[in-house]
């Protein structure tokens, strides 16, 4: 029988790598614990979804059924699923079609304030950058009608005129989307918050790593805290002994306000146990006042460059200077993003500081021989099976790594039937 989890939830505060150590460890303990509800963590980008996936990766090796890392637009996908609702946001073309429909549909009469531009280059992507903030501000047709009223209310006519221009672009860009098949993202948050008040959700909710929330997302999260989905929350930042938040951290008090009072003020500080240099470094990093007069002592160096080829140099010469200086100590090199297209210049700048590079290290999975033997065996099936390239592949000597046969071979008239008919 599942063990019973207690009904009360749970917000944690602390620095980052406490609050990972701690949410990493009673995920794992929650793996098989319910096999009937699922467990979706909450994650603030994409990113951070990646980072934990490979930590756990490092530190669990059974299986992890029931259990997903999802953004927050994802779980509002997941909540519509639930309720048979498979709605899509458009994907990049489609969508920049859209809005070059509504753009059109807008300004065919070229009456308003950026009828001049809307056809120049640059206005598009400005526009839809334009459009995300207002979804991302839950900013709908009923507040640009009140910031019109109240514009015109105080007699600045070309003001109430710009809203109706933004009322009439929302609506048409809501429009044409919605006639290519797709929602906005946020009627998708709209239509999820909706929904709460239909009891039954298979799953349990933890939030982690946001300290800011968009109005868009606040919607859904208050919508957690009040349907008793949300179990756990972690909130990053750095407290005081007596639990006030760092002034460094003033951008995240709105947020940890309304968490605090929403967990009516039951919540557990974590501390890391990092150095005391690595501590003072954090205190004057995100310090409130003025820099130090007097430079602190850091246990480690910033390096920085304005462009790719500066950072590989610069990491190139500091290489070389600590090889010089401990010859027998060794190094580790991890770089932020490393592409294939970037190793050749790594090995060009290492051979001119006389540093020996191994070399690639990895190569793409499709370029390994035995994977490209197995993709144009895919490729021959969707093309029906075409006579020399079977001819290839059966030729080739990584169809038979697995071993010598001891069975007797086929007779020199045996064929193939189906789709390789016609030979």
């Amino acid at each position: 029988m599942p063990e019973a989890k207690p009904v009360l939830s749970r917000l944690y505060a602390g620095p980052f790598p406490a609050l990972e150590e701690e949410m990493l460890s009673r995920i794992i303990g929650e793996f098989g614990r319910d096999p009937a509800r699922e467990h979706i963590l909450l994650v603030a980008s994409n990113e951070l979804r990646e980072h934990l996936l490979r930590r756990l990766a490092s530190r669990w090796e059974g299986c992890a059924a029931g259990f997903s890392i999802r953004t927050l637009y994802d779980f509002a996908l997941r909540l519509l699923k639930h309720r048979g609702l498979f709605p899509e946001e458009l994907p990049p073309a489609r969508y920049a079609a859209a809005l070059s429909a509504a753009v059109r549909e807008t300004y065919g009469e070229r009456s308003g304030d950026f009828a001049e531009i809307s056809s120049t280059r640059g206005f598009l992507p400005a526009l839809s950058r334009t459009l995300a903030d207002l979804e991302e501000g839950w900013v709908g047709d009923d507040s640009l009608r009140e910031a019109q009223r109240r514009a015109f209310t105080e007699g600045r006519v070309d003001k109430a005129d710009r809203w109706a221009e933004w009322r009439r672009l929302a609506a048409a860009m809501e429009r044409k989307v919605r006639a290519l098949g797709g929602m906005t993202r946020r009627r998708i948050f709209q239509e999820a918050v909706a929904g709460f008040e239909q009891p039954g959700y298979p799953f349990r909710v933890t939030l982690y790593g946001f300290y800011d929330f968009t109005r868009l997302q606040w919607t859904l999260v208050d919508a957690l805290l009040a349907s008793g989905l949300l179990e756990e929350v972690y909130f990053p930042g750095i407290f005081s002994a007596d639990g006030g938040l760092s002034p460094a951290f003033a951008y995240a008090a709105r947020s940890w306000d309304r968490l605090r009072r929403a967990f009516e003020g039951h919540v557990i500080f974590l501390e890391d146990e990092a150095s005391a240099e690595i501590r003072t470094t954090r205190e004057a990093l995100f310090a409130a006042g003025p820099p130090p007069s007097s430079p602190v002592p850091v246990p480690f160096s910033i390096l920085s460059a304005p462009h790719e080829e500066g950072e590989i140099r610069l990491a190139a010469r500091t290489i070389r200077r600590w090889r010089d200086e401990r010859p027998g100590c060794e190094i580790l090199l991890i770089a932020r993003r490393f592409a294939e297209e970037a190793i050749p210049l790594w090995e060009r700048i290492a051979a001119e500081y006389g540093i020996r590079a191994a070399g690639r290290t990895g190569v793409p999975l499709a370029s390994v021989p035995p994977v490209q033997l197995l993709l144009r065996m895919l490729e021959s099936g969707s093309e029906d099976f075409p006579r020399r390239t079977v001819i290839e592949i059966l030729s080739s000597p990584y169809r038979r790594m697995g071993g010598r046969s001891t069975a007797p071979p086929p007779a020199p008239t045996c064929g193939i039937s189906g789709p390789g008919r016609g030979w």
